[in-house]
């Protein structure tokens, strides 16, 4: 997290933070300069005065009126506020299905959470993980990969090898995802006013740039929540988006830079801090939650025709006035009503 707050101070007084959380005064050499105050968190770690507005659990307080209270310290002459940015970050997980050859879709999917909310969040999963396993096993050994916990075998160099989730009966493995889907579901923000949601682009296997739409979609459509939340709240925040690794790398990252520079098809992105970072999945309980949300949505819309995975989901889906914006299912006259899908029929029902 980043903080920053100058002020004007207009006696050529400009003000620091030390590391106990003291302001002091120094004194410029010229008559007029502005003062300026920095202060860099690493993590949750708090400084004097502070603690109650970056502290890990309720109560909290408002971290506006603590920069007020601050603003208010560092004009001297109280002729007005200073300049204070509050600059903090949205994480965006994604993962993919229907990359296989002859899928009928492909789907690009996850969840974004505020950065006070990871760790509590991956927490509340690896808790999941470890109340599920016989005693003496080792949690991180076991992936959240929904279709591997479904059917226990995975792909290792071409060849089809039991996964670690062979040892867990098959009863127990399905109460797995099903607790997994739930928590996804239910989980409590730390701050209502920066929730939770989900995103996802649901493009036709008939579309051949099908990869590069899914991705243009969703990097906008959660662009557009941060935009819409700056609207309310006067806080531009800034969005990281963070993928399981993938052959296209490098694609991604091209194409994000290209919309972040210039309005592609759908307009340019804004509040998205830099290009997409690929992590392995087996290290981030975040990404592992993102391939069930994708998992759902193929098995809805994937020939399974399966809802019972995404149900709990719908009303995660970023929504704006009554309408599922964070989702969009692309087929050929889906913009005609071609389709009655819960974000088609959203979007029928607003037209």
């Amino acid at each position: 997290m980043e903080i920053a707050a100058y002020a004007a101070s207009g006696t050529g007084a400009s003000f620091y933070v030390d590391l106990q959380g003291n302001l002091t005064e120094q004194t410029g050499r010229h008559g007029r300069m502005f003062g300026g105050l920095h202060v860099r968190l690493r993590g949750y770690t708090a400084i004097r005065g502070w603690e109650d507005c970056f502290a890990v659990r309720p109560p909290r307080r408002d971290c506006l009126a603590v920069l007020r209270t601050l603003e208010a310290r560092l004009h001297p002459f109280g002729t007005g506020l200073p300049f204070v940015c509050l600059t903090t970050v949205y994480l965006l997980y994604l993962d993919e299905s229907g990359s296989h050859v002859g899928s009928p879709a492909f789907i690009l999917a996850g969840m974004a959470v505020h950065e006070q909310d990871a760790w509590h969040f991956q927490r509340r999963l690896s808790g999941l993980v470890e109340r599920s396993l016989p005693a003496g096993s080792a949690a991180a050994d076991f992936e959240l990969h929904a279709a591997e916990i479904k059917n226990p075998v995975k792909i290792v160099r071409g060849k089809k090898v039991k996964s670690v989730w062979a040892k867990i009966p098959v009863a127990d493995r399905f109460k797995v995802i099903g607790s997994t889907y739930r928590s996804i579901a239910g989980y409590k923000c730390q701050d209502a006013t920066r929730p939770c949601a989900l995103f996802g682009a649901v493009i036709d296997g008939s579309y051949k740039d099908r990869e590069e739409r899914a991705y243009e979609e969703v990097l906008h459509k959660f662009d557009e929540m941060l935009t819409r939340q700056a609207h309310v709240s006067g806080v531009h925040e800034r969005g990281m988006v963070i993928h399981d690794k993938r052959i296209i790398e490098s694609d991604v990252q091209t194409w994000t830079q290209a919309w972040r520079e210039v309005a592609g098809r759908i307009g340019k992105l804004n509040h998205i801090a830099d290009v997409p970072l690929f992590a392995d999945s087996r290290a981030s309980r975040l990404i592992q939650a993102a391939d069930f949300v994708s998992w759902g949505l193929y098995r809805y819309y994937g020939p399974a025709q399966d809802d019972r995975w995404i149900k709990p989901l719908w009303k995660r889906f970023d929504a704006d006035g009554g309408v599922m914006r964070g989702l969009i299912h692309v087929v050929p006259g889906f913009r005609h009503g071609a389709c009655s899908c819960p974000p088609c029929a959203s979007r029928a029902e607003a037209a």
